[in-house]
Order: structure tokens, then C-alpha cells, then sequence
């Protein structure tokens, strides 16, 4: 269950997640925040899942209308997201507003 995103009338979940398992046996968790002004604290049920190393990227910036251009080709790149952490209930990790997240699970 994830909060709601409001924006007058309408409401969307804030955060959304889609997970896959390539050939090499990697779990790769993709999260998404599309509130642009609040954090969403995320916890994730993975005990059936015996990781060990957990990696991480995010995409985001200090304002939801920056971009790259010929000018600035690198506004707005991956860094390395240290905010996920596994538990002894699964991940959980809190998600900067207006951010995508991938996580990978060896």
C-alpha cells in the first residue's frame, strides 16, 4: 500500500514498483515517487528471497523542470541511491519526491 498523490480533483498512488529476475539470477526492483513535494517511505516484503548485496541508482534533481540539453548533457543523471536497506522484514528506504529508483538484488 503506498499514499495517494493528489493534485485537485484527481489521486494517483505515489510510489509504484515493478520487479523482474534476469537470466543470472538478479532481482531488479524499479520504484517510482511522482509526488514532486513529499518523500514516500517504502517497505518492501521480500523474505522468501535470500539476497545478500543490495545495489542502487536513482534519477532525480533539485527541480522537476530541469533537463539535459547539447549545453548541459549531464543535468540530470543516475547517482548511486545508499538509501535502501534490507532487514530482517525485506527493503526499506524512503524515496525523495519526483525520483526513480532501481535496486538490484544479488
Amino acid at each position: 500500500r503506498t499514499n495517494d498523490y493528489v493534485l485537485g480533483k484527481d489521486k494517483l498512488p505515489a510510489v509504484s514498483l515493478s520487479a523482474s529476475k534476469d537470466k543470472a539470477g538478479l532481482i531488479h526492483i524499479s520504484l517510482a515517487n511522482i509526488d514532486m513535494n513529499k518523500p514516500q517511505d517504502v517497505i518492501i516484503n521480500i523474505r522468501e528471497i535470500t539476497a545478500k548485496v543490495l545495489t542502487g541508482r536513482i534519477l532525480n534533481s533539485d527541480k522537476v523542470q530541469d533537463f539535459n540539453s547539447f549545453e548541459n548533457p549531464n543535468k540530470v543523471k543516475p547517482a548511486i541511491f545508499t538509501g535502501a536497506k534490507l532487514t530482517s522484514n525485506g527493503l526499506k528506504m524512503t524515496l525523495p519526491p519526483a525520483s526513480v529508483v532501481v535496486l538490484e538484488l544479488k
